[in-house]
């Protein structure tokens, strides 16, 4: 049995139909991201699934229904790392990333030594040691979306929804985001599923790539079934070329005057 199912799930946003009875399966451990252009349904398709947006159909993770549990079991089940956070400028990092232990502490209870060094070792790995004590108002969009990031693994849940979780990186800090999701999947056997613009980055990590537009999937498969001249051209309304790289499909935008 697959570890999430999503079945038919449609959502609307006013009077306007953005995702039109979607159903996937996601295996323990598996990495799905979902790629599309913007207005797609990427997002709203997320937040379905993270039960923060109406939607009809149903999600289950381990068999349960997400719309019949608490919010706190649904916490320990799945975490959420949005696109556009709206976070407590005046907290310290250290103490929002402390946040995402909350759902595996009583009501009544503190952080123990087994949180902490959890906590610790997740700052380290996505280097935030320094900015530790600083507030998260001080820090850059890059930085900002790292602590999201920290904050989420902190919950150590068997499922993690990412939206665009390398828009606001450079380079080298991509890399090490993802390697990191990467090397924490493989530990935990972490489910991921994500969304992203950075098409030969989301075929890199990916087991599977899901291509949407208007609210329908149109394509999936693997980097190779997806990442195809035609379709993307079609989809994007882009012009484009795929290089296989080291077995790596690599998406290049081409100029109105390349031939």
């Amino acid at each position: 049995m697959a570890l999430l199912e999503a079945k038919n799930i449609s959502v609307s946003l006013g009077k306007t139909r953005v995702i039109k009875q979607i159903t996937l399966s996601v295996q323990s451990g598996e990495w799905l991201t979902i790629v599309g252009p913007n207005g797609s349904g990427k997002s709203s398709f997320l937040a379905a699934v993270a039960g923060l947006q109406h939607c009809e159909g149903s999600v289950t993770i381990s068999g349960q229904a997400l719309s019949k549990i608490t919010a706190r079991s649904r916490a320990q089940l799945v975490s959420y790392v949005p696109q556009h956070p709206i976070v407590p400028l005046d907290m310290l990092v250290g103490d929002y990333v402390l946040l995402g232990r909350t759902p595996h502490i009583s009501a009544l209870g503190v952080e123990g030594p087994v949180d902490l060094n959890l906590v610790g070792e997740i700052l380290s790995r996505l280097d935030l040691e320094e900015l530790s004590s600083r507030p998260l108002g001080s820090l850059s969009g890059g930085e900002l979306q790292r602590c999201q990031l920290a904050r989420a693994l902190a919950q150590t849940t068997p499922v993690i929804l990412l939206d665009e979780p390398t828009a606001a990186l450079d380079l080298g800090h991509q890399q090490q985001a993802l390697d990191l999701l990467e090397e924490l999947r493989n530990e935990r056997q972490m489910t991921i599923i994500s969304t992203m613009h950075d098409l030969t980055l989301a075929g890199q990590y990916s087991d599977r790539l899901m291509l949407f537009d208007h609210g329908r999937v149109v394509a999936e498969g693997n980097a190779a079934d997806v990442i195809k001249v035609d379709l993307l051209a079609e989809t994007y309304s882009a012009r484009i070329q795929v290089i296989e790289v080291d077995g790596t499909q690599v998406v290049v935008p081409r100029s109105k005057e390349s031939r």
